[in-house]
């Protein structure tokens, strides 16, 4: 009887395309069916034309990176970027802060979302060398429901910062622009998770809110418990009315950024909102 290999060792000899290729299979064949995943935006069908697949196999090789390699790639990427600017009306924003807007593709929503997470957490380091109100044990927090992505979790545990939960209950399965508003004007002294969080004393958190912390407020653009949207609309009018100009929003477009622009091209979520800095969404 022939010793199978150890699957954990390099084998010492290849094998022929055809049982590499039956080996893989195999060992695929008990694994989900993306057209039937509806946890993580995978089963959106692929377009079945020809030209597309013979286009995917002629530019797997290409590098998107090596923009110096790749001009012809890299004007593409440029172009979709440009489209996707204008899709999301940073073109027609009044606020007048993204004449020199941009972006990127990434490799996929994780990647988008903590890329611009971590602008927010340098932006908001930049911001409190500025504050008179700064003190020394201050830390970066995040607004965002229990609902969100799976990497803003990640982001939180990595990338040193904290998190003020919004919880979601049957019935109301987004955030609200009452609850980011609460906890934005909730004394420090009177939260306990932060004042353990950073260690204040009572004479230290005196006078301050947990807003002075925050350095963005995350909204989910279409989630995947029942497809609503947070209140991000709302949301921004807190942050202008209540003084708190200084804290952006985040949209996690993931999802609803593929169709809002055409199912409801009205709906402010956008650009066009004062606090929306970073849209994340797939290209």
């Amino acid at each position: 009887m022939k010793q199978r290999r150890p699957v954990e060792q390099m084998p010492a000899e290849g094998q022929a395309p055809d049982v590499v290729y039956r080996t893989i299979q195999e060992q695929l064949r008990a694994d989900g069916h993306p057209g039937r995943n509806l946890a993580t935006f995978v089963h959106t069908g692929m377009a079945t034309d020809d030209e597309v697949w013979q286009l995917i196999y002629e530019t797997l090789s290409k590098n998107l990176v090596n923009e110096a390699e790749y001009p012809g790639l890299d004007a593409m990427h440029q172009r979709v970027v440009q489209w996707t600017r204008a899709l999301f009306h940073a073109d027609e924003c009044t606020a007048g802060t993204y004449a020199s807007a941009c972006g990127i593709t990434t490799a996929g929503s994780s990647e988008g979302v903590l890329t611009a997470l971590v602008t927010h957490k340098l932006n908001w380091h930049r911001r409190q060398q500025h504050s008179p109100a700064r003190g020394v044990k201050d830390q970066p927090y995040l607004i965002m429901g229990t609902h969100v992505h799976a990497c803003c979790h990640k982001f939180a545990r990595y990338f040193g910062a904290r998190v003020k939960w919004v919880p979601l209950a049957p019935g109301t399965w987004h955030v609200t622009a009452a609850q980011v508003q609460a906890m934005l004007d909730t004394p420090i002294v009177d939260d306990l998770q932060v004042m353990d969080e950073c260690g204040y004393t009572p004479e230290e958190a005196a006078g301050r809110r947990v807003g002075d912390l925050v350095m963005a407020v995350v909204g989910v653009a279409g989630t995947t418990y029942s497809a609503a949207l947070d209140d991000i609309a709302g949301i921004d009018r807190v942050l202008t009315a209540g003084g708190w100009e200084h804290i952006p929003i985040h949209v996690d477009a993931a999802s609803g950024g593929f169709t809002l622009p055409f199912a409801a091209p009205d709906l402010p979520w956008d650009f066009r909102l004062r606090h929306e800095e970073n849209v994340s969404k797939i290209l």
